[in-house]
């Protein structure tokens, strides 16, 4: 697969006559996770919650991936509408299926690692989920141009099951039509990371708002903790150190806030910068992540 051209393979697909009104609404089954070679993608390692900067990307080609189908509840009056929402929020963002995504994500719950995502915001949003393991790059996955996405349209006012592939470090983040792209490539948002990791308790998820701390304001409630905002305040949560920064990425610079002891967030250092989330189940986790449309963030 190392030696496919993959600009070659998708040259001749006119992405925008893609029905997505048709994807949208007709029903399907709830799809497998794609097997993946452990040698192509292999598990992680402690640290499960990856919060480093990332190198350039080197693609920028727009060829979106499908999306999943979403339900008929939500603000969007009719389906083509909400389609046109999806579509221009893809093409906006130049997300890309150059190198199809392995499938780390899919709607359902029938994983035993699973969120129940809501849409608190009024605007509809595309859930956009990329794996950190991309082989031979350990940072690729950053870059949603580069490596194609699982995504899903989630309505105003929706609820949505997803389950997620365990061993595997992904993140997921929410684009809205005003949601752009950082010049390096990566998704100006709030970030959920996670890494649901069998039999050990080692698992980890965090939100993560050092790559844009002016994206919209993020929930994720765990068995054990809660990162993002807790009653109203910030809770196991990465962000900048200099609050003036919109973004930061050097070690040293980010930090996890509101680990207050008592919270359940696991708050140290991986080989000098700040890494931890909040601890998941041995063999199970459900989180309930909320998106709200806010993006003020509390101090």
């Amino acid at each position: 697969m190392e030696d496919v051209d993959w600009n070659a393979a998708v040259a001749d697909v006119d992405w925008k006559t893609v029905d997505w009104s048709s994807v949208f609404n007709s029903p399907s089954a709830t799809p497998t996770p794609a097997q993946v070679n452990a040698e192509e993608a292999p598990a992680s390692s402690v640290p499960e919650v990856v919060t480093s900067a990332a190198p350039e990307p080197t693609s920028e080609k727009a060829t979106p991936t499908s999306t999943e189908a979403a339900e008929e509840t939500g603000s969007s009056g009719d389906s083509s509408g909400f389609s046109n929402v999806m579509n221009n929020i893809i093409d906006t963002l130049s997300i890309s299926s150059e190198v199809a995504s392995p499938g780390i994500a899919w709607e359902g719950g029938d994983s035993k690692w699973k969120a129940t995502i809501i849409n608190d915001a009024d605007e509809d949003c595309v859930m956009v989920c990329w794996t950190t393991a991309v082989p031979g790059n350990d940072y690729g996955g950053f870059f949603i141009s580069i490596y194609g996405p699982n995504m899903f349209g989630i309505k105003a006012g929706q609820s949505k099951q997803i389950s997620f592939k365990e061993d595997t470090p992904m993140a997921c983040s929410f684009a809205f039509p005003d949601t752009e792209k950082l010049p390096n490539g990566q998704l100006a948002q709030s970030w959920l990371e996670m890494n649901f990791v069998q039999g050990h308790g080692m698992g980890a998820f965090d939100v993560s708002r050092e790559v844009f701390m002016n994206g919209n304001v993020i929930s994720a409630k765990g068995s054990k903790c809660t990162s993002g905002v807790s009653g109203g305040q910030l809770s196991c949560v990465f962000g900048c150190k200099d609050s003036s920064l919109s973004t930061c990425g050097e070690f040293g610079s980010y930090a996890i806030f509101g680990a207050d002891t008592g919270s359940g967030c696991m708050n140290g250092l991986d080989a000098g910068a700040a890494a931890g989330g909040c601890g998941m189940g041995a063999d199970s986790e459900h989180m309930e992540v909320t998106i709200y449309g806010s993006k003020d963030w509390p101090a």
